[in-house]
C-alpha cells in the first residue's frame, strides 16, 4: 500500500475542491476506487453495546402546543405538508443532482462555518 505525506494528501484535497465536480464528477470521469484521501486509516473504535437509548430517536407532534425544543435530532410528524408535494420536491432534487457536473458547479459553495458539531470531512480525517 502507498503511503502518502500530509502534504500530498491536502494538495490532492485542494485539487478535488477546485474541481467544483464533487463526488458526482468522480463516478461521471469513470473512476471505480475511492480516492486514497476519502479513506480513514487509524485503529477500529471500540464497538459499544446496543442500548434501546441510543437508537430511540424523539418523535416531536407539532400539533401539541408544548413543543420541546430542547432537542436537536428528531422526527418531524403532522407537519402538513402533502405526499404530493413531497414526492415532487424529491423529484426535483433527483434531477438536479443527476445533472452534468458543469450545470451545477454555478451553485455549489465552499463550506460555511455553523455552530455544531464539525462535519465529516476529509480535511478533518
Amino acid at each position: 500500500m502507498a503511503t502518502f505525506s500530509s502534504t500530498d494528501r491536502l494538495r490532492d484535497l485542494q485539487a478535488f475542491d477546485n474541481t467544483k465536480a464533487g463526488v458526482k464528477g468522480l463516478v461521471d470521469a469513470g473512476v471505480t476506487a475511492i480516492p486514497y484521501f476519502f479513506r480513514h486509516h487509524s485503529d477500529p473504535l471500540p464497538i459499544a453495546a446496543p442500548s434501546e437509548a441510543a437508537a430511540a430517536i424523539l418523535v416531536i407532534d407539532l400539533a401539541k402546543a408544548d413543543v420541546d425544543h430542547g432537542h436537536v435530532v428528531s422526527q418531524v410528524v403532522n407537519h402538513g405538508v402533502a405526499g404530493e408535494l413531497m414526492d415532487a420536491m424529491l423529484a426535483a432534487v433527483r434531477r438536479f443532482n443527476e445533472q452534468p457536473a458543469g450545470a451545477v458547479v454555478a451553485f455549489r459553495s465552499p463550506p460555511q462555518p455553523v455552530n455544531r458539531e464539525p462535519p465529516i470531512t476529509p480535511y478533518l480525517s
